[in-house]
């Protein structure tokens, strides 16, 4: 008999086979416990010893004994006619092609090189890479996200607090040159998730996770940290770290540089330079408690949050006055509640508090990123755009994967004409952050300006998937349903949408105006909005109701139309006036803006200086942005208004008549100041027959959905 046949004859394939794969699927039930339960990170470590150990012991007692009717017996004593190696023949050959299957696809694969192909994502699974661009593989180069580490204290109350130990390591890294670190938004997006390491590798794009666990209990605390390749699931490196809880930001420290000598002995090379540790952190444990959960409520961008958020800061600044981030995230929260959606506050009123904070911040770390890029945010915000250019840029500098400081200097890109810049800002922002609403809002507009609608739409419909029923994400789908001109379609998604938001002001605003738009005024004749009540009345040519509402709202621009329209050239004169008095008093350079209608209004009151800066600064936006085609269709009408006011009527009738050709309309263009100065041109009134044959179109769109 050979030695196969008595192997066979002895059950010790069939044995090895089965323990090979219990022994497999424990290692996996391992893995997960140490992760779930905070175990010590040696534990599947010391499973698999006992398993190597086992392997041998459970091969001797294969060949020593068999399993009969009778029971147990030594194989010497079992006649070879008796034994149940006969029966059970096709069973070792199934188990040996079980092997050899489990070799080719478990095993081997773990030990070749990656060919730099893509995983094929499971089905449903929502792809993040760029719109138009195949699925990237994530090993494509140095890339690592840092996913929220689980709060595992007793009463489970330590939630922000494991939040901020993951982004404080997360803020380390992202200052290695080299590494791409996926933001926070996007990692934190993944908390609570049934998504696998490797689903979430797909999704961010990224070829390393980091995942990790924290336990406070009294002084004391337990920070565990696993590095994982998120193509194979392999675990490259862990650590339990067990501190006195004043130790804290050390014990960060010390994570981030273990990571960083672990992707460098894995695929950054002998020649990576660890970043430097910037020590422009807090040091006390209830400054930085503050500071986590004002980032915290900053986040949610509520006018609530928001006010708390500043609260919790300047409790972080009143423990700790050298902590320079809480200043400078005071200033932001302050600058947030400028934005219309938040709170509407005045410029003047939020500078009262933003620029001491500003100051104190750039005083104690004055090449910190945070602080360099919320300084130049509130630059640009102010109109100074080189200024903020310069602090952005030293931002990025620092931090190469601060993803809203890309976002925020790509405005300024866009402001100085540079659209290529812009666009690689905002992709390169996007790809750092695939789940932040803010990135993806500018990436759309970016998107919809170049009029590559079919990639703008790839986002929202991303963004839908990953934020279901979001408010937010509810504005994108509409702005890009408005720029491409479907006000049909427009109404209908907002008048859905007040069924899920009920009673929100800003969707009934906007329905209202898409009803003027599409030729339906008497419908919204009762409006509450003074904007509304002002549309429906030029709609109508009711010149009194106009000005009904005028004299119940201080509005200087609209004064400025109405005079215009309907007034003298004194009552203009004066409105002009005014107007530029209120701009000047928030610190708005209003002559480097385009805006041809105020440029018409004050060329006829005789400010030819102002007129003409007006037209110098459209000239260097129209020009650069039809050359780059970095123009939308929303915005195409006022470049037919600039053309106008250049004196070149024929091409002004060329492109007006090019717009509307793409199905473009707008129920009050009549009543546009500027092109009423071609209503003597031979083709003007068939160009307006075509608009309202285009709002026509649209009205029936809407009718037919409601």
């Amino acid at each position: 008999m050979s030695f196969f046949s008595e192997l066979k004859r002895r059950h010790v394939i069939r044995v090895s086979g089965v323990y090979a794969i219990v022994g497999w699927l424990l290692l996996q039930v391992a893995g997960s416990l140490e992760s779930a339960m905070a175990l010590p990170d040696w534990f599947d470590g010391f499973v698999l010893a006992a398993l190597l150990i086992g392997f041998p012991l459970a091969a001797i007692l294969a060949w020593a004994f068999e399993l009969t009717p009778e029971g147990v017996k030594r194989t010497a004593e079992v006649d070879p006619e008796e034994s149940t190696t006969a029966r059970t023949g096709v069973l070792d050959k199934l188990l040996i092609v079980a092997l050899l299957l489990f070799t080719a696809v478990i095993v081997v694969p773990r030990f070749l090189p990656d060919n730099g192909e893509p995983t094929t994502s499971s089905e449903g699974s929502i792809a993040t890479s760029m719109p138009g661009e195949g699925e990237v593989s994530a090993s494509a180069d140095p890339s690592i996200a840092v996913l929220a580490f689980d709060d595992m204290s007793p009463e489970g109350t330590e939630e922000y607090f494991a939040d901020g130990v993951a982004e404080e390591i997360l803020n380390l890294l992202a200052k290695t040159e080299g590494l791409k670190v996926a933001a926070r938004t996007s990692s934190f997006a993944f908390k609570g998730s049934s998504d696998s390491i490797g689903e979430i590798g797909r999704k961010l794009q990224v070829a390393h996770v980091l995942e990790g666990s924290v336990r406070r209990a009294g002084d004391t605390i337990r920070v565990t940290a696993q590095l994982i390749d998120s193509n194979s699931g392999y675990h490259l490196w862990s650590e339990t770290y067990d501190r006195k809880l004043e130790n804290i930001f050390s014990i960060q420290d010390e994570i981030a540089a273990n990571i960083q000598a672990a992707l460098k002995s894995t695929i950054l090379g002998d020649e990576f330079q660890p970043a430097a540790i910037q020590r422009h952190r807090s040091h006390n444990i209830d400054a930085y408690n503050a500071y986590l959960m004002g980032k915290e409520l900053l986040a949610r961008r509520t006018p609530e949050d928001v006010r708390g958020a500043i609260e919790q800061f300047e409790r972080a600044i009143a423990i700790e006055p050298e902590f320079a981030l809480s200043y400078a995230w005071a200033a932001r929260a302050w600058m947030l509640l400028e934005d219309p959606a938040v709170e509407n506050l005045d410029k003047a009123t939020a500078d009262v508090e933003v620029l001491p904070l500003l100051d104190a911040a750039n005083a104690l770390a004055p090449d910190n990123a945070e602080v360099l890029a919320i300084t130049g945010l509130h630059q640009r915000m102010r109109f100074r755009f080189e200024q903020a250019l310069q602090s952005l840029n030293r931002a990025i500098a620092l931090n190469p994967n601060f993803a809203e400081a890309f976002v925020w200097r790509a405005g300024s890109y866009e402001r100085k004409g540079d659209y290529q810049a812009m666009l690689a800002d905002r992709e390169r922002a996007y790809r750092l952050d695939p789940v932040s609403i803010e990135t993806a809002r500018s990436l759309v507009w970016a998107y919809g300006n170049y009029q590559r609608y079919d990639d703008a739409e790839a986002i929202v419909a991303t963004m839908e998937a990953l934020h279901p029923g979001h408010r937010p994400v509810l504005g994108m789908r509409l702005s890009l349903l408005y720029v491409q001109g479907r006000i049909g379609d427009y109404a209908s998604v907002v008048e859905n949408a007040l069924n899920r938001f009920e009673g929100d002001e800003e969707l009934e605003e906007s329905r209202e105006f898409a009803l003027v738009q599409l030729g339906l005024p008497e419908r919204v004749a009762e409006s509450k909005y003074p904007g509304v009540q002002r549309a429906v009345a030029i709609a109508e040519g009711d010149a009194a109701r106009e000005r009904e509402v005028l004299d119940t709202v201080a509005s200087t621009d609209w004064e400025m139309h109405w005079q215009y329209r309907h007034g003298t050239l004194d009552g203009l004169a004066a409105a002009v006036e005014k107007y530029i008095a209120g701009l000047e008093q928030e610190g708005r350079p209003w002559a480097e803006s385009c805006d041809t209608t105020h440029a018409l209004f004050f060329r006829e009151v005789g400010k030819t200086e102002s007129f003409d800066s007006i037209m110098k600064q459209c000239r260097q936006e129209y020009e650069p942005g039809i050359a780059a085609g970095y123009l939308c269709d929303c915005r195409w009408l006022n470049l037919v208004q600039y053309t106008v006011l250049t004196g070149d009527f024929d091409s002004a009738i060329e492109r007006l008549e090019e717009w509307l050709d793409k199905g473009f309309s707008n129920n009050l263009l009549e009543s546009n100041e500027v092109l009423s100065l071609l209503s003597e041109y031979p083709d003007y009134e068939k160009l307006m027959k075509k608009n309202q044959e285009n709002v026509a179109r649209q009205r029936e769109i809407y009718l037919t959905q409601g």
